[in-house]
């Protein structure tokens, strides 16, 4: 089995948007599939989505960026993350 990175990222909007928007740029071949989803849009309650994220790296990684994926991913490889928001 392979030891997989576990990270939790709070953020105000702004911030995220920014993170997300320089992360995303890192890629090609993006896929998002939908694992689960459970909760309510109604004022007052929360949801859960979780899904699988499959993508190819477009670029070398910036320095901090590293952390987040495997170890020794590069230009050109195919990595995944489950991601739960």
């Amino acid at each position: 089995m392979t030891d997989i990175p576990l990270s939790v990222l709070q953020a105000p909007r702004s911030a995220w948007n920014q993170i997300n928007a320089g992360f995303t740029n890192l890629f090609s071949d993006l896929a998002v599939e939908s694992l689960s989803l459970y909760g309510s849009s109604k004022p007052g309650s929360f949801s859960v989505i979780e899904h699988l994220v499959r993508f190819k790296l477009k670029t070398e990684l910036p320095p901090g960026a590293a952390e987040h994926l495997p170890a020794g991913a590069k230009k050109g490889d195919s990595l995944g993350m489950i991601n739960v928001n």
